[in-house]
């Protein structure tokens, strides 16, 4: 949820509305990700995750794009 916010920021700043539009869409919360039947470790990292420099990814308007494309509509890697 934090990434999604910084890079809705990011976004925001420099009026990128179609990026805009999409994040307004996406959800903090997939499904998929969760195990409900597995073992659980939340024992702290020893390195935590670094948001920001995740969010600097999100600067790049083709890396941003291929990122939030649909699973069908991506194309093959160039």
């Amino acid at each position: 949820m934090l990434l999604l916010s910084r890079v809705y920021e990011q976004k925001l700043a420099v009026g990128d509305k179609e990026a805009i539009k999409i994040l307004k869409h996406i959800s903090p919360v997939a499904w998929r990700n969760f195990n409900l039947t597995g073992n659980f470790d939340f024992t702290t990292c020893a390195t935590p995750v670094n948001i920001e420099a995740l969010a600097l990814r999100y600067e790049s308007p083709d890396f941003c794009r291929r990122s939030m494309q649909k699973e069908d509509e991506v194309g093959p890697e160039q």
